[in-house]
């Protein structure tokens, strides 16, 4: 693992290339708006699982998990504001090889998140246009992601901005219109995975719907990828973070409670959907990174005691220590609930650990970065 860092490299990286760009404002908006359409849904398939009061358990489980990891991912990212984000820390921390997992993982779930945002608002625009195809309307939506993308970070942000805002005003609006109309027998009517009351059986449910809750607050995390383009990011990143995360679990505990209203409607036992298995594929690719993450994090506090560290994770080690056990409780879970997703997603790493010893003459090769370096 360490031979690459040894190696002979031809040039240095300067990290001079991006432009900083973004405010606090825009990262916000960026980590929300990353996240903002899990509000929508994806989440409701939980609700096949686990019920309306078993995914409320389980959702405040998962908030719990994502608050304690952002507030210890959040010192990962002032300390290395790296563009490459988890796997900048976990090559840091692990060298190559843990490089390589870190940004496999980040890559799943940033490849399968956008396709399942796509399929969902082809649905939506289904319904509303019956004579519209879904999967054309969801191909558009997806060409609409990449060249947002790929036009420039600060368009991107400020359109993301623009969306954020009006999306959380139009959950707000819906929490308004409906909420006179919410009935405490909805909301426990089989609230325990079809059931009326709780049993030991209740708690199987409950754990498969962890993907389904994890996708409330999937990709927040993504602000750390645009650390380099972010204006005074030792400052900016964490007040973005904090204020991300604190957005989205209001948010997430209003639509909750709320959506019960409907409740008849979207309980749905049965299979998974497509949507609903790139959602888990996703979740996997980031429950990995959230694992090495965190693993980065503890070997950096031990390894590199003197590391300037603008923002230091709270309640150390406790809170990066629930994020890390809590994600491996989750990622088995996840594997005994979805067993043939979690073998695709290993044969996707397979696969990947393969092209990347084949090209390990490349990285020797190639411009030192010292934020990579052990």
């Amino acid at each position: 693992m360490k031979s690459e860092s040894n190696s002979q490299h031809v040039g240095k990286v300067t990290h001079h290339e991006l432009k900083q760009t973004l405010g606090t404002w825009q990262l916000w908006g960026i980590a929300v708006g990353l996240v903002i359409s899990g509000e929508y849904f994806g989440w409701s398939y939980g609700w096949a699982s686990a019920g309306t009061l078993g995914f409320v358990i389980t959702a405040v489980f998962i908030a719990a998990i994502y608050t304690t990891f952002i507030f210890s991912f959040t010192e990962l990212t002032t300390s290395i504001p790296h563009a490459g984000g988890p796997f900048a820390y976990a090559r840091h921390a692990f060298g190559a090889t843990g490089g390589y997992l870190a940004g496999a993982a980040t890559l799943v779930e940033f490849v399968f998140a956008p396709p399942a945002i796509a399929l969902a608002i082809g649905a939506y625009l289904h319904v509303q246009f019956p004579a519209l195809e879904p999967k054309h309307a969801a191909m558009g939506a997806y060409l609409v992601f990449m060249a947002l993308n790929i036009v420039g970070v600060q368009i991107t942000a400020a359109f993301e901005l623009c969306v954020t805002l009006l999306a959380i005003f139009e959950l707000l609006v819906f929490m308004g219109v409906v909420s006179p109309g919410f009935q405490w027998s909805n909301f426990t009517k089989g609230g325990w995975a079809g059931a009326d009351t709780f049993s030991m059986g209740s708690f199987n449910g409950m754990f498969a719907a962890i993907p389904f809750a994890i996708w409330f607050f999937l990709a927040i995390e993504g602000v750390a990828m645009a650390a380099e383009e972010a204006k005074n990011s030792k400052r900016s990143i964490p007040i973005a973070y904090v204020a991300g995360i604190l957005t989205l679990v209001v948010l997430a505990i209003g639509v909750i409670g709320i959506a019960a209203i409907y409740s008849d409607e979207l309980i749905q036992f049965g299979g998974q959907t497509l949507t609903a298995n790139i959602v888990t594929m996703s979740v996997f690719g980031a429950i990995v990174m959230y694992i090495i993450s965190m693993l980065s994090l503890f070997k950096l506090r031990r390894a590199e005691p003197d590391m300037e560290r603008p923002f230091r994770a709270p309640l150390f080690p406790l809170f990066p220590a629930f994020a890390l056990v809590a994600a491996v409780i989750c990622l088995a879970t996840m594997v005994y609930f979805n067993f043939l997703v979690a073998v695709v997603f290993a044969i996707f790493l397979a696969l990947g650990y393969v092209y990347f010893l084949l090209t390990r003459h490349q990285r020797e090769t190639a411009p030192a970065d010292a934020l990579l370096e052990e």
